[in-house]
C-alpha cells in the first residue's frame, strides 16, 4: 500500500513540475513544441483522443486489483499533465534531449511505468 501511495504521489509531484517547467521554458530555445504525439507525429482531434483515453485509464483503473490499479491511475495524472500543457499552449513542451529525441519528464515516467507494468504483470507477479 505505500509504494502505491508513493507512486501516485510521486506523479502528481511529476505532472505539477512538468507544468511549472513548461510555463518557464515554452517559446524558449530550450523547448521544442511538439503538436503531434509521440516523435510529432501529427494526428486529428488529438485533444478529444487524450481525453478519451485517459478516461479509459481510470475506468480500466477503477475495475483493476492491486498495484495495477495505482499503475494506471498515475499514468492517468502523468496523461493529465500533459493534456493540461497541451490545451494551455497548443502542444507540449519537450525540452529533455536523449538519444537524439526531444522529451520531457512526463513521458519518460509513463514510458517507465509502462515498462514496470509489463514486468510486474509478466515477470515479478507471484503465479498462482
Amino acid at each position: 500500500m505505500l509504494r502505491s501511495t508513493i507512486l501516485l504521489i510521486v506523479s502528481l509531484l511529476i505532472s505539477v513540475i512538468n507544468i511549472f517547467v513548461t510555463e518557464y521554458l515554452f517559446n524558449k530555445s530550450e523547448c521544442v513544441i511538439n503538436r503531434g504525439v509521440a516523435f510529432g507525429i501529427s494526428i486529428e482531434y488529438i485533444i478529444l483522443l487524450s481525453i478519451l483515453f485517459i478516461v479509459l485509464m481510470i475506468f480500466l483503473g477503477c475495475i483493476t486489483k492491486e498495484f495495477e490499479k495505482h499503475i494506471l491511475f498515475s499514468i492517468s495524472i502523468l496523461g493529465i499533465s500533459n493534456l493540461i500543457v497541451r490545451v494551455i499552449y497548443g502542444g507540449v513542451c519537450d525540452y529533455i534531449r536523449l538519444f537524439g529525441m526531444y522529451v520531457n519528464l512526463i513521458d519518460i515516467f509513463i514510458v517507465t511505468l509502462v515498462i514496470y507494468s509489463f514486468l510486474h504483470i509478466t515477470v515479478f507477479k507471484k503465479k498462482v
